[in-house]
């Protein structure tokens, strides 16, 4: 919902707190022209109502520029354009015809354009280049200027296209105005008024020889002054003229297919009129045109009815299927012009109140249903001849007029309704004096007195002492909440005692009313508002004690809704106090750990998280995901072969995935898992279950430990295995469990151990799904590593078990409804890869309880467990490279192999010395069995594309993927067979590897770019794979067919020394500095592998240096409305340091962080962004209105983005 326009900012200039309003938030945006006030008034008779669905405005004066007297005119015409986050406008002095270009709130000239001091322009942009028509006086000889972008200089410079220069073009005799469109095939037409004809001309690229006329019309112009007009439009793929006729008192149309013959035009077509016929008729020479992506055609005009209850402002709209409709707009006022804001569905008159120099105001109606409200002024004073711009817009746009030789302009924003997150704290600095706050409207609060940070509810927490430690928001008309309000945060109290401490607070006790949310002696914690007028009668205290002595954490929130407070302990409501009332504002500001009063009185001490205000109640919903699902930081997981595994500690770590009703089953179940126990105990793997309800799978401690699956806790439904289960810290063994309705099975390392007749079902129960711990009462725990959770509501066969339990899932299998692989580098979460999110809360855990798995895992894997004469099992790749593995000894009862199709040199893996190591995969052997079992494994790599000299050839093995590092494993190379065998052999995995440099994979290249600087170019490339790198060379030339020169090499620039090998992304940077501004450079890169052979990349690439960037700027993105992604472009200063702190972000409509795209330091340049339209969890945003905010230092920018699904 927009606000009622009448409702919107009538100053010219903002306090601190607007204009922070004005720059975060608004949703249609204007540049017009004020004084220094402006207001709004009916016209009398006129009947004011407010105008649904628009925006308000907020006006900021521009300076006023010395022009030629009122050549702000004419009505069809559009003198105004946006191009490069600049508006940038075609107008004439007494020296000439300039292109001025408004910076900040100045308009300044930057190119002359044309010696004409009498010019009136049109103006078409496309892309980086704009046409401008000048009509000049009485002359029938108009000026075609064509101008191009320059972005090095920020200035336009004589169009490339045609060299030439301006283009004279001869009309007609009676000639008022002329406009410019070019049509979909990049015809230019150009449409104008002779004596008493409606004429059109066309021109081909680059528009320097042009055709015609063809007339559309003749016979108009009854008057005198013969003064019809019309205006040329593009639209759809034709062409459209639009021309009003005095003398049939009517407007007429017509279109022309694009690519078909010049002379070939539709019929006449005429918009209605439903207005009735009295005076001059319903034709007058005032039209302007706007059309919007559809194809639908909107047009403000002029009636000549002169008479009472008859509109004088009209809007003219043609839909896609050519039916026209005419809508009043007003009854007085002269020159309408229209302009459209598709994103917001709005289109938006403005006119001269009156006939002659007048106010200038608009009026705005919703798209979707024409009708239009109230008039604003957006000018008061003797104005005329308002003209914007034939670009649609979704966040700014110009309208120029004037007064004699005075020419105005204003910015005009419209503010968003507020967002509801107006503070963040998370916390997550660090160190510094800042706590940075998250939500758009950039509420930082600066430290006291140095608090340090620690590790915290999620990520980091503010550790404050609760003697002089404390933090300050300054007061922001954003924190100044009246009608309802949500406070919370996660504390773990320090103190031994129970004391009156504040954690929120915006109120002085005794002096200044507002809002808190404290701890009370008492040992409750409680909500207060307007304490000075009211005492305690808006107080609300929990009924739960908080903790003492850094004991536990607590999550603590409180809510008013304008009838009912209510306070949440850790997600569940407490307690509620029916109440209305307003909450009193003030000039205080906001303190986190103390009252922001001088004294700073009642200190908190302990640690503070995740603290936060909105401007609204919280549902309880949303309270339970503060304080129990905390947003995420983005995790980053390892991909290669078995990944990583949790190690738990035996004490109190677990992993709660919750009980949603996927996890709750009552039915046929499979629970499976990889672990690596370190000790004999009674341990929990799986387990959801109460002493008579639910599931689990765990390992017992009687027996000399044994793997059991247990029923609804009855030991009648118990299978113990006849394995044991390993404890030396190093072994690992795959356990999993089935229930079909009717009978349990328990099987180890794909080996049935027992089977027995189950319950009639699974009885259901509220305790959550834990990995590791018991949800009765935590014990039992986890001593070990585990690895590939899995929990299906379906049964899985041992065939299944067997064929999945050596290779990783897609998390879309039939059945599966959790999956935790728990390959998380970082972070207190073990992501369910299906879609049920049963996401699990590591709980109690440690950053370095990540660690590299041992478990037999990869991307494909084969099994043989019925043996004839040995078991045998093999797997290949595409390639044709493969391995196979016999067993020869021991007791065994089956054997797996397994392919991994990631690097074998992972992250702190190490090789042989001068050896390379296979960067596209390896792969791995697990034999199921006891008494030392041994196989042969033979590889035959054939077909391995990496491979030129056989003779280098080693065979790589490693206890498993835990182990870091590789070592020969001595197998015998038959270079007639292209195999590497070895016998007796009990490893694990194994990979090719070469200790000759003859055998390289050409690098694989994905990008190769160049990015302007000032006297730099940053050359920027990446690789997704690389085969014994050396390194890369760099060179520059200064055409594209050289001669090129070395500039930079891998032998003296470290940072261009290849990855030797890997199998990963790999980003590579140089900058070519001390260059000369608008020069186009040319480079090309090569690569060295180990047997010095070069090589070249096919592609040149080029640039040009800019001019020094010195102001941060965020641009609109591109494309917007969009789907499925848009392109964020922003600049940073490069004076200073040219090092910023940045955070660039995105937010929902609720001020919710969606998805943060940079947070941390870069240098001055040129940046873009992407964004897939995911949030940090890589789900799908939704469509609607998304808010993308740039903060850097002193500058806040927000722009708003459209996602249309």
């Amino acid at each position: 919902m927009i606000a009622n326009p009448a409702k919107f900012c009538r100053s010219g200039r903002f306090t601190d707190a607007s204009f922070h309003f004005q720059e975060l938030f608004f949703r249609l945006a204007f540049l017009v022209f004020s004084g220094f006030f402006f207001t709004l008034f009916a016209l009398p008779g006129e009947t004011i109502s407010p105008a649904e669905n628009l925006a308000s405005f907020n006006l900021t004066n521009l300076n006023n520029i010395t022009l030629t007297s009122d050549i702000t005119g004419e009505k069809p015409q559009s003198k105004v354009w946006y191009h490069d986050a600049k508006w940038w406008a075609a107008l004439p002095n007494s020296s000439g015809t300039h292109l001025w270009r408004l910076d900040g709130t100045t308009w300044s000239t930057v190119l002359s354009i044309s010696s004409a001091a009498n010019s009136k322009a049109d103006c078409k942009a496309v892309g980086s280049v704009v046409h401008i028509l000048l009509v000049k006086g009485a002359s029938t000889t108009v000026e075609l200027v064509s101008l191009e972008y320059v972005p090095a200089t920020q200035t336009y410079q004589t169009w490339s296209g045609r060299p030439s220069g301006s283009v004279n073009i001869t009309l007609d005799d009676g000639l008022e105005t002329a406009t410019i469109d070019i049509d979909s095939r990049g015809r230019m037409w150009l449409a104008s008024d002779g004596t008493t004809q409606i004429n059109v001309r066309y021109s081909d690229s680059p528009y320097s020889t042009w055709n015609g006329p063809v007339t559309l019309a003749t016979n108009v112009s009854a008057r005198v002054n013969e003064d019809d007009i019309c205006v040329v439009s593009a639209f759809s793929d034709k062409i459209g003229v639009l021309w009003s006729d005095q003398n049939l008192k009517e407007f007429g149309f017509k279109w022309h297919l694009d690519g078909a013959d010049p002379a070939a035009w539709s019929s006449k077509e005429n918009p209605p009129n439903p207005f009735g016929s009295t005076g001059g008729g319903f034709g007058d020479d005032h039209l302007n045109v706007a059309v919007a992506s559809d194809g639908t055609i909107y047009a403000a005009v002029k009636t000549s009815f002169d008479a009472s209850g008859y509109p004088t402002i009209v809007l003219l709209r043609r839909l896609p299927d050519a039916t026209w409709n005419s809508y009043p707009v007003s009854d007085q006022g002269t020159r309408g012009i229209v302009v459209l804001n598709e994103a917001e569905g709005v289109v938006t008159v403005a006119h001269s109140r009156i006939t002659g120099a007048s106010d200038i105001i608009c009026k705005q109606s919703a798209t979707s249903s024409i009708s239009f409200g109230s008039s604003i002024t957006l000018l008061s004073g003797s104005y005329n001849n308002v003209t914007s711009t034939k670009q649609n817009f979704s966040d700014q746009i110009v309208f120029f007029a004037s007064n004699g030789a005075t020419g105005a302009s204003v910015l005009a924003r419209a503010p968003l309704p507020p967002l509801d997150l107006r503070g963040h704290w998370a916390m997550e600095e660090g160190s510094g004096t800042t706590l940075v706050d998250s939500s758009a409207y950039g509420n930082d609060a600066g430290t006291t007195n140095n608090p340090t940070w620690t590790t915290g509810i999620r990520g980091l927490a503010l550790n404050l002492n609760g003697t002089n430690q404390y933090a300050t928001a300054p007061d922001d008309p954003s924190l100044d909440i009246t009608d309802a309000i949500t406070l919370a945060a996660w504390i773990r109290p320090s103190k031994t005692d129970f004391a009156t401490q504040y954690i929120i607070k915006k109120a002085i006790m005794g002096s200044t009313n507002g809002y808190e949310l404290s701890l009370a002696s008492t040992g409750k914690v409680f909500v207060r508002f307007n304490q000075v007028a009211s005492g305690n009668t808006y107080r609300l205290d929990s009924k739960i004690s908080y903790p003492l002595n850094n004991s536990a954490w607590m999550h603590i929130a409180a809510t008013y809704d304008g009838s009912v407070i209510r306070m949440y302990i850790n997600g569940v409501q407490d307690s509620v106090l029916a109440a209305a009332f307003t909450i009193a504002t003030n000039d205080d500001n906001l303190r986190i750990g103390a009252q922001p009063d001088a004294n700073a009185l009642y200190k908190f001490q302990g640690l503070l998280d995740d603290a936060r205000v909105y401007s609204r109640a919280l549902s309880g919903a949303e309270i339970t995901v503060l304080a129990t699902i905390p947003p995420p930081p983005m995790p980053t997981f390892a991909t290669d072969g078995a990944g990583k595994a949790l190690d738990f500690d035996g004490s109190n770590d677990y992993v709660n995935c919750g009980n949603s009703s996927s996890v709750n089953i009552t039915g046929a179940i499979t629970m499976e898992a990889w672990i690596r126990p370190d000790v004999l105990a009674t341990q929990s793997i799986i387990k959801k279950n109460t002493a008579a309800s639910g599931y689990e799978l765990s390992l017992s401690q009687p027996n000399n430990g044994r793997v059991f699956v247990r029923l609804n806790g009855s030991a009648t439904y118990r299978i113990d295995s006849s394995t044991l289960y390993p404890r030396d810290g190093q072994t690992w063994m795959h356990v999993a469990a089935t229930y079909d309705g009717s009978t349990i099975k328990l099987y180890v390392n794909g080996v049935l151990e027992g089977s027995i007749t189950g319950p009639s079902s699974i009885v259901s129960n509220t305790n959550n799904l834990l990995i590791g711990a018991d949800p009765i009462d935590f014990s039992k725990p986890f001593n070990g590593c585990i690895d590939e959770a899995r929990l299906w509501n379906i049964a899985r066969t041992q065939q299944q078990i067997r064929e999945f339990m050596c290779r990783k899932l897609t998390g879309s299998e039939t059945g599966l409804v959790g999956y935790w692989r728990m390959d998380e580098n970082s972070g207190l979460t073990a992501f369910d890869e299906t879609a049920n999110n049963n996401d699990g809360a590591l709980t109690n855990m440690a950053e370095n309880d990540h660690v590299w798995s041992g478990a037999a895992l990869g991307d494909e894997s084969a099994f043989d467990y019925e043996a004839a004469g040995g078991y045998t099992a093999g797997i290949s790749h595409l390639h044709g490279d493969n391995i196979s593995a016999t067993t020869t000894s021991g007791t065994i009862s089956g054997i797996q192999v397994y392919r991994a199709d990631a690097t074998a040199l992972r992250p702190e893996a190490s090789i042989p010395a001068n050896w390379t190591i296979d960067p596209l995969r390896f792969w791995g052997v697990f034999v199921v069995g006891s008494s030392s079992p041994q196989y042969t494994v033979v590889y035959d790599y054939d077909g391995h594309p990496g491979i030129v000299s056989e003779s280098g050839l080693r065979l790589a093995v490693r206890d498993n993927h835990s182990d870091n590092s590789w070592a020969d494993l001595a197998a015998a190379l038959d270079e007639g067979a292209n195999t590497l065998t070895k016998t007796g052999q009990s490893g694990t995995e194994y990979a090719l590897a070469s200790a000759s440099p003859d055998n390289s994979l050409p690098v694989e290249l994905s990008s190769f770019t160049a990015a302007p600087g000032f006297e730099k170019i940053t050359l920027k490339w990446a690789t997704e794979s690389e085969l014994n790198n050396l390194g890369f060379i760099l060179e520059r030339g200064l055409s594209q067919n050289g001669p090129f020169e070395e500039i930079a090499s891998y032998l003296y620039h470290p940072e261009l020394r290849g990855q030797g090998n890997s199998n990963q992304r790999v980003e590579y940077a140089y900058t070519d500095e001390d260059l000369s501004n608008g020069e186009v450079y040319y480079y090309r890169l090569s690569d060295v592998d180990l047997a010095g052979v070069r090589s070249y990349y096919p592609e040149i690439i080029s640039a040009a240096p800019r001019e020094l960037i010195t102001e941060f700027r965020l641009h609109p993105n591109y494309p917007n409305p969009f789907n499925p992604g848009t392109t964020v472009k922003f600049e940073a200063p490069e004076t200073g340091s040219g090092r910023h702190k940045i955070t660039l972000a995105i937010y929902n409509s609720l001020g919710q962080e969606v998805k943060k795209l940079y947070d941390g330091f870069i240098e001055g340049g040129v940046y873009e962004i992407y964004w897939d339209a995911r949030d940090e969890r890589g789900n799908p945003a939704a469509s609607g209105h998304y808010f993308l905010r740039l903060r850097g230092e002193d500058y806040v920018k927000t722009i708003r983005m459209i996602l249309v699904r």
